[in-house]
């Protein structure tokens, strides 16, 4: 990317920060820190996802935790 390609970008992202009334350094952090917990959420969900397919978890019914927290 090159910095004459990034302007026009860099343009919405300081528009977009001044109408939230926040730096533009402010919204660029907070906008890269969502994105990495969005992937985390996301690596953490496919992992569960292929536990689960593989057959590495044991999933309980409502019925089963009410049981045996004895409720």
């Amino acid at each position: 990317l090159s910095l004459h390609d990034a302007l026009p970008i860099l343009s919405i992202f300081e528009e977009y920060a001044k109408a939230n009334n926040k730096s533009l350094s402010e919204l660029i952090r907070e906008i890269i820190i969502e994105h990495i917990e969005d992937e985390y959420d996301k690596k953490i969900f496919d992992e569960y996802e292929d536990d689960k397919r593989q057959g590495k978890l044991k999933i309980y019914s409502h019925e089963e935790v009410w049981k045996e927290l004895g409720l």
